[in-house]
């Protein structure tokens, strides 16, 4: 069995923070599908996923990914992206 490189986290607010906070010290990459996208930037991340482009055909959560990313008060220090899905998924 191989070890955990990547972590969902479907928590959000505080606990969210320390859950993304500890994945990054063990160097494991973290997903959240709802959170507080302000306060996660102020744990330390330098980069963490924050919205998905994937169709609302696929995943109606994701409908208003874009709306979140404006949302976001951006912080110099942190690389914000976002899951970009192939062309059979759009």
């Amino acid at each position: 069995m191989g070890s955990i490189t990547r972590l969902l986290v479907a928590n959000r607010g505080e606990i969210a923070c320390r859950i993304i906070r500890t994945a990054k010290q063990m160097g494991i990459h973290t997903v959240s599908i709802y959170s507080d996208i302000d306060a996660l930037s102020k744990t330390g991340l330098s980069q963490f996923e924050c919205g998905s482009f994937d169709s609302p055909q696929w995943v109606p959560q994701t409908a208003h990914s874009d709306a979140v990313i404006d949302g976001i008060v951006r912080q110099a220090q942190i690389m914000y992206s976002a899951f970009v899905p192939n062309q059979k998924r759009l």
